[in-house]
């Protein structure tokens, strides 16, 4: 055979045998999905299909490398040609979200393995699909919201879902379990009730399960709750009140919410109480509450406080400002002008002083009182009114002194009533206008032609009166005879009083005789000590001034001798200044002679008379004091006014002023508008004096009278301030002795022990001069 031909021989074997090769190759081959969706806690059945394409028959053994994969058979034999379905379950546990890829190897008896991948995806098989339709929600409080939202199933099974809304704050109503089947949709509504006190952003939740594959989701629900818990106060924004009697002052409050409500109140006065301070109202229900006004708290004039209402539900606070002006309006006082009546009257009045700020009628009436009536029962009063009314008293039958009525009143058609007590005295006739003198025991003496006294007189009855003076004396002259004096009042008088004819000193009463206008008579006496200026009883008079003076000569010469004595030490000056000590000692402890003269001159600390020079009544009446006329000023110095201040021209032309006439006692003198008044020295009393303004057209005019007072300055006396103060002299002077005659032992003592000292060296200087004497004659 050629090569040619071995070479075809060898092609055509090969190309023929091919198909044999082929077939040994594919043996058998393997059909299935190649993408699985499964979810968890689910299982899912899978057909895998394995074809013995041989021509022989084969045994075969089928695994997978997943542990949640089971085969329904492992190991088969295969006749050619022939196919055979193997049950391929994939089983998901629950707590297993994902899986990997299943591989598929099959192993024939030939050990030719084949093995294919299957894709497991488990998100498509997610059974728990959430669809919002409506969770978000605006609108008021107490409103009821429908939430709906769709749950798919897209699970390869049916499944039942369990639904729950934790922690909602209000009513909501659902159905908690539903069944959706495999491939299926469900819609869900749930009704939120949200409690009325809620407002603002609120967060809810739906937390819905699967019960089957235990897969959760959170459904979140938002509500925007308007603060709208509507309600309106409404009140009168000004009230007037009278003070005496009680007022309520109405509040509305209306619930406008769809819903009860509480309401609580306060106020910020404590001048007003609440009705009450909570109460409920229902949805469009409207009430009304109370302020009552507290009279006792409340302040006259305008004010105003605030009125706070807060709803339970929603805290909504609400206030209004409420004034008020409280006004006195029936106010009024009863006063008895006279607490004191004489026994001849038989009436007095009450005085009602009204001082409101409405008219109205005051009713009237005594307690039962067989002494007393009243002359009427009822008054009508204008705003700030005064009236009185008159009570009748029987003085004829009445027997006590003091007696007490009990008069009752009330303001016509209110609650507004005051009681008053009154103490009524009835005074006798001489109670009524009895006079009192009096004065210090004044002293004279023998041969006086002629010295002014004063006296005071004063009315301590409950009556004006005139009072008539008399006195029945020789040397004793009244040039006032009669004189008026309002209750309470004193008025100072002089007296004049001559002692020439009188023979002896002495004590000498006088009785004065006082009358009033009335016709009671009141008889007082008023003792006057004369003394004779004999040259013993002067040395009596002035007997302590002169021991004073004599004692002071004593210290003198004791301080001089004792200066001596110091200074040469002699022995017999210091017994000269003892005794020297020793009388002015002795003049000092002389005490009895203050008493002797305050004895001799009769003089009384408790019954001195006081002149106030300062009192203006003492010269004028109460008008003139009171009046821009009056001026006054101090002894022995100059006053100056302006007298612009008193005058003044409409045209405005320059004034000139004079004196009408002289002044006694005062000089007056000008210098353009300015008057300067300079009194003589030592003067004071008063004088009355006009001005003649003019101006350049001579055109003059008089001023009112000017009352001109110059006041007495009170001037020291050493012997006044002596006889005041002896006591508190006599003990200086006791101390100052004590004092002086311990100075004088002690100098005394020194001396003494100088005498001593000098007498040992004189006796030594003596014995050494011998001794030195004797030596020289050895």
């Amino acid at each position: 055979m050629g090569k040619g031909k071995l070479v075809l021989y060898l092609m055509l074997i090969v190309v023929f045998s091919l198909p044999f090769i082929s077939a040994q190759s594919e043996e058998f081959k393997i059909y299935s999905k190649t993408d699985l969706n499964v979810c968890s806690c689910s299982s899912i059945v899978n057909t895998v299909i394995i074809e013995n394409t041989a021509n022989i028959a084969n045994s075969y053994s089928i695994s997978t490398n997943n542990p949640y994969v089971i085969l329904s058979q492992n190991t088969f034999v295969l006749k050619p040609r022939t196919k055979i379905a193997i049950k391929e379950k994939i089983t998901i546990p629950c707590t297993v979200k994902e899986i990997q890829d299943v591989q598929i190897i099959v192993i024939n008896d030939k050990n030719y393995q084949k093995s294919f991948t299957q894709a497991v995806n488990s998100e498509l098989c997610n059974n728990l699909i959430i669809q919002p339709i409506k969770t978000n929600f605006s609108g008021n409080p107490c409103e009821g919201y429908v939430s709906e939202f769709k749950i798919f199933n897209q699970g390869p099974f049916d499944e039942n879902y369990e639904i729950e809304v934790p922690d909602f704050e209000g009513e909501v109503n659902y159905i908690s379990n539903i069944y959706i089947k495999s491939k299926a949709a469900e819609k869900v509504e749930i009704e939120f009730v949200p409690k009325c006190s809620l407002n603002g952003l609120y967060n809810s939740q739906v937390n819905i399960k699967t019960k089957t594959t235990k897969l959760s989701a959170i459904v979140p629900i938002e509500f925007n709750i308007e603060k709208n818990y509507q309600y309106i106060i409404e009140s009168d924004e000004e009230f007037e009140i009278c003070k005496e009697e009680s007022i309520s002052i109405p509040v509305k409050i209306k619930n406008e919410a769809e819903f009860s409500n509480f309401y609580s109140f306060t106020l910020d006065t404590d001048s007003f109480e609440l009705s009450e301070e909570k109460i409920e109202i229902e949805s469009g229900e409207e009430k009304i509450i109370y302020l009552h006004s507290i009279n006792d708290a409340l302040e006259l004039g305008e004010g105003e406080f605030e009125f706070k209402s807060v709803s339970e539900i929603g805290e909504e606070e609400k206030s209004i400002i409420i004034k008020h002006n409280a006004l006195d309006c029936y106010s009024y006082n009863i006063n008895l002008e006279e607490k004191e009546i004489c026994v001849d009257e038989d009436k007095i009045e009450i005085i009602i002083n009204y001082t409101g700020e409405k008219s109205t009628d005051l009713n009237f009436y005594l307690e039962s009182d067989e002494f007393f009536t009243l002359d009427k029962d009822s008054l009508s009063f204008e705003k700030e009114d005064e009236k009185s009314i008159d009570i009748e008293i029987d003085t004829e039958n009445i027997n006590d002194e003091i007696n007490t009525f009990v008069l009752h009143s009330n303001v016509e058609g209110k609650n507004i009533s005051e009681s008053h007590e009154f103490e009524l005295s009835i005074l006798s006739l001489d109670d009524c206008y009895r006079p009192v003198l009096s004065g210090k025991t004044y002293v004279k003496h023998i041969g006086d032609v002629y010295r002014q006294k004063y006296l005071t007189l004063k009315n301590t009855g409950i009556k004006e009166s005139k009072y008539d003076l008399s006195l029945e004396s020789e040397w004793v002259n009244l040039p006032v005879n009669q004189i008026i004096l309002n209750p309470d009042e004193s008025k100072v008088f002089p007296i004049e009083t001559w002692a020439e004819n009188l023979e002896s000193k002495g004590t000498y009463p006088i009785e004065f005789k006082i009358v009033s206008e009335e016709g009671q008579e009141f008889h007082q006496s008023l003792n006057f000590v004369v003394y004779d200026y004999s040259f013993s009883d002067l040395l009596k008079e002035f007997k302590c001034f002169i021991g004073l003076g004599i004692a002071l000569i004593f210290l003198v010469l004791f301080l001089i001798l004792s200066f001596l004595n110091r200074k040469n030490k002699k022995k017999h000056y210091g017994f000269i200044s003892l005794v020297f000590l020793s009388i002015f000692l002795i003049f000092l402890n002389l005490n009895w002679c203050f008493g002797y003269y305050n004895e001799f001159y009769g003089w009384d600390y408790k019954e001195t008379i006081t002149v106030s020079d300062y009192d203006c009544v003492n010269y004028f009446d109460n008008e003139t004091c009171q009046s821009e006329f009056y001026i006054r000023w101090n002894e022995d110095t100059t006053n100056e006014i302006d007298l612009e201040k008193y005058f003044f021209d409409p045209d405005g032309n320059i004034l000139t002023y004079s004196i009408n006439g002289e002044s006694e006692n005062i000089s007056i003198g000008f210098k353009g508008n300015v008057v300067r008044f300079i009194p003589k020295k030592d003067w004071y009393g008063t004088e009355e004096i006009n001005f003649v303004v003019s101006d350049a057209s001579e055109y003059s005019a008089k001023s009112p009278e000017f009352s001109l007072h110059v006041i007495n300055t009170k001037e020291f006396y050493l012997s006044d301030f002596i006889l005041e103060k002896h006591n508190l002299i006599f003990i200086l002077s006791m101390i100052l002795s004590a004092l002086l005659f311990f100075v004088f032992v002690v100098m005394y003592m020194d001396v003494e022990e100088d005498d001593e000292y000098n007498k040992i060296n004189n006796n030594s200087d003596k014995k050494n001069n011998k001794i030195k004497k004797i030596k020289k004659l050895e």
